[in-house]
């Protein structure tokens, strides 16, 4: 009898162990595959996003950098250069110092200043307007500024296209102290000239785009700025973009300088309170290169506007060269120019988005000879597209 009681009681053990074995089995193929689909919505989460480490993480292209380093360095280039092809960034060079009393080196994690390329992105801010149904392009100027002579006769195309027939002078009142952003298009209302004979007819004048700003604040009852942080830089998790004039936590950022002269530094741009101010809609963004493309590329791949309004806002129309603060006078690709307090901005894009060329300088070179070295990457690159040996 006692040997029969041991033989169940051993038999009961192994069932015993047995079971155990076989829960933690399941339990630990439970945890594996419970473990594969967070890390699947991990990735599909990181890919919704546009990150740095997705534009990065690409093999570079020998050849694109050797490019940017033969056009650029010889000219005292001082800034940050990216090629980027099929979504990557394929080529970068960095030179010079972003700040050099603080001894920050330029790289493509130092955010610069995009002067008037910011004016697109004020265009994408109407665009979004429009689509909300509060605005449209035919609505007059009159409908929100009655006081500035012609409004009557000037629609939000014709702003956004530089066809007005608006004037102001380059530099507006700017006293170094702060201005809100009604101070600030009040003060270009009354520095505004009207020229019917120039209505229709296109002109350079940024004075459209800080108008516009102040429209879309008034239609969407909120700043410039919060609008652009919440409908634009923060969905697109953007982290080297800021304004001008914000606190900054521990974001690189350039300094502007107004010499030319190789690895001089000695005369940085001060900008006052009132500079920055003015700057509203036309020129008060800090971005790094790879922000700038993805909010570039943003605009045209659908994830901001959908390709109906990128169409309808930057595409080539009735012979227009310019709308919405693109340039597109007979080139395959996009195009914007920045300029301004020892800083110079340069964007190259193909219309899906896709390639694209960005260059940020922060020490004034002479515009036609910069130009002239962008021009050279850009036809070598987006045009002849001489990239035999960038991994497909």
């Amino acid at each position: 009898m006692g040997g029969s009681k041991r033989w169940f009681i051993t038999l009961w053990s192994i069932i015993v162990v047995l079971l155990a074995i076989d829960g933690a089995l399941i339990i630990r193929h439970q945890l594996v595959h419970h473990d594969l689909r967070t890390s699947q919505r991990s990735k599909s989460k990181a890919g919704a996003q546009p990150t740095a480490s997705r534009l990065y993480g690409y093999t570079q292209s020998a050849a694109a950098n050797q490019l940017l380093v033969a056009k650029l360095k010889p000219m005292s280039f001082s800034g940050t250069a990216i090629i980027v092809q099929n979504g990557h960034v394929v080529g970068q060079y960095s030179h010079g110092m972003a700040d050099d009393g603080k001894g920050v080196k330029n790289s493509p994690n130092v955010s610069y200043e995009i002067d008037s390329v910011q004016k697109n992105l004020t265009a994408a801010l109407v665009m979004r307007t429009i689509r909300s149904g509060k605005l449209s392009f035919n609505s007059h100027l009159s409908d929100f500024y009655p006081q500035i002579p012609g409004s009557q006769d000037i629609t939000i195309r014709q702003m956004l296209d530089m066809t007005s027939g608006l004037s102001a002078p380059d530099s507006l009142h700017t006293p170094n102290k702060d201005m809100s952003d009604a101070e600030v298009v009040q003060s270009a209302i009354e520095s505004l000239k009207y020229n019917a004979m120039q209505h229709g007819k296109w002109s350079y004048q940024p004075v459209n785009f800080t108008l516009l700003a102040g429209i879309i604040e008034r239609v969407t009852r909120k700043s410039y700025a919060d609008l652009f942080m919440q409908t634009i830089a923060r969905p697109l998790g953007l982290k080297g973009t800021h304004m001008a004039d914000a606190t900054l936590t521990g974001q690189s950022s350039a300094q502007g300088y107004n010499t030319s002269s190789p690895e001089d530094y000695s005369k940085p741009y001060k900008m006052l309170k009132g500079q920055i101010q003015s700057e509203l809609g036309t020129g008060q963004i800090f971005m790094t290169p790879g922000d700038l493309y993805r909010i570039e590329s943003s605009l045209l791949n659908g994830k901001l506007l959908s390709a109906g309004e990128s169409q309808a806002l930057y595409g080539p129309r009735d012979s227009v060269m310019y709308s919405g603060g693109y340039y597109h006078d007979g080139t395959n690709y996009l195009y914007a120019n920045g300029y301004g307090y020892g800083f110079e901005a340069f964007v190259r894009i193909t219309p899906d988005g896709k390639n694209a060329v960005v260059v940020m300088c922060n020490k004034t070179l002479p515009y036609d000879q910069i130009k002239a070295a962008i021009d050279g990457v850009v036809q070598w690159w987006l045009v002849q597209k001489h990239d035999g040996d960038v991994i497909q």
